[in-house]
């Protein structure tokens, strides 16, 4: 598999999130070394070019129209990470969740447009409306995040432990009314994104032998792991989008 590097940089570059017509990325990062850097969320086209930063924050999640975003960042005044949307331009920053006494990170906005995913520090899955309204919990019997909606709406898969104290991070997925809970790893799984089609997942893998992550393709349906796109044992492969 060839591979493009599209940042030139030495900062820490995560959480890459195609446009949903495949032309920009929006991406989080933060200067390496530094622990007080801010994080940033920048965009640049699907080359790598005309690279710029939009606004602090970090996670970003497209719009399914293009013209908007959402994002964790700190509350200046509460100290506490809610959950923001905002235009691409970088102006009318809302706070969705404000929520003072809770963390909630890692949105993701489901395809017709009308709901967003997140995690927050107590359950692994909650939803809301576009708008921050009916903000209820999806899943709360596990411990983890990075929901991702599935292509069609229907599902969403997520990364969770069965204890707080736990180190492992399975695959799971759960309808969006909540029902139909399955585990679909038995692996130790950082993040993972829908393919186009629904029928796979690109998984960021912990290899057991050198403790690196690994880009692994799984199919939904059988759970197996069909291959894994590069071994590179001196690099993570981390938090993984589908164009």
């Amino acid at each position: 598999t060839e591979l493009t590097r599209l940042t030139q940089d030495n900062d820490y570059n995560i959480f890459p999130c195609w446009s949903p017509d495949s032309r920009y990325i929006l991406y989080t990062s933060k200067r390496q070394n530094e622990e007080m850097a801010p994080t940033n969320i920048n965009i640049m086209g699907a080359n790598g070019n005309n690279n710029r930063e939009v606004i602090k924050g970090q996670f970003p999640s497209w719009s399914p129209d293009g013209t908007k975003m959402v994002f964790s960042d700190v509350d200046p005044l509460t100290g506490s990470i809610d959950i923001y949307s905002i235009n691409i331009d970088g102006t009318n920053k809302q706070n969705l969740t404000d929520t003072p006494d809770m963390n909630e990170e890692i949105p993701d906005w489901s395809p017709d447009g009308t709901k967003i995913a997140f995690s927050s520090e107590r359950t692994p899955v909650w939803i809301m409306n576009y708008d921050g309204s009916n903000v209820h919990p999806l899943e709360n019997s596990l411990y983890g995040g990075s929901p991702r909606w599935s292509p069609d709406g229907e599902r969403i898969v997520f990364s969770a432990r069965e204890s707080s104290e736990g180190h492992i991070s399975n695959l799971y997925i759960i309808n969006a009314d909540g029902s139909g809970l399955r585990q679909i790893s038995d692996l130790n799984v950082n993040s993972a994104a829908w393919s186009p089609d629904g029928t796979e997942l690109v998984a960021s893998v912990d290899d057991p032998y050198s403790h690196r992550y690994n880009l692994c393709i799984i199919n939904v349906e059988t759970r197996a792991e069909e291959r894994c796109l590069m071994d590179t044992s001196d690099l993570n492969e981390w938090t993984p989008d589908w164009s």
